[in-house]
């Protein structure tokens, strides 16, 4: 059953991947741990396969589903997720004289290991962001290359909320 205990937060997210099945990744915590505590609630954010947000019909059809698993006193609600995106700028040295690729061959390698890092390590909620890694990663893209400079910018898209109180 879909309850607010952390316990079965696996089950709960495989529960949403089946009746989801665009879903790529799904966070599910219980209202108790949210930073305002909202007892009774079960949060599920999903980040799809494709495309942005949910659209509401979809979130509707989610919960409807969601509610047949769920205990009485608890609600599913579906929350968008915040998504935090990464900008790199690369540049890195090679050594001509270790292979025979030319520079735009080096640059594709290094764009499928940056691709490959993205799709294995942050495309998952679970997944953090390892400078040292993507480094490595990178360094790795072939053995010309002796080193890189990377330089990353981080932001996210907030949606600014006016509260008036009577």
């Amino acid at each position: 059953p879909l309850y607010s205990s952390a316990a079965s937060d696996v089950y709960k997210r495989q529960l949403v991947k089946s009746l989801y099945a665009n879903a790529q990744s799904v966070q599910v915590y219980g209202g108790e741990d949210a930073a305002i505590p909202d007892y009774g609630k079960v949060y599920v954010s999903i980040k799809a396969k494709s495309g942005s947000n949910l659209t509401v019909a979809t979130k509707e059809s989610i919960v409807t589903s969601l509610k047949s698993y769920a205990v009485a006193s608890v609600i599913p609600v579906i929350i968008d997720p915040e998504t935090t995106y990464i900008t790199l700028v690369v540049n890195f040295k090679y050594d001509s004289g270790k292979t025979t690729k030319d520079v735009t061959t080096l640059q594709t390698n290094v764009l499928t290991q940056i691709a490959i890092y993205n799709n294995n390590t942050l495309e998952d909620f679970a997944g953090m962001f390892r400078y040292s890694q993507l480094l490595q990663d990178i360094n790795e893209a072939d053995t010309s290359i002796l080193s890189n400079i990377t330089t990353v910018k981080m932001y996210k898209y907030v949606t600014p909320v006016s509260y008036t109180h009577l």
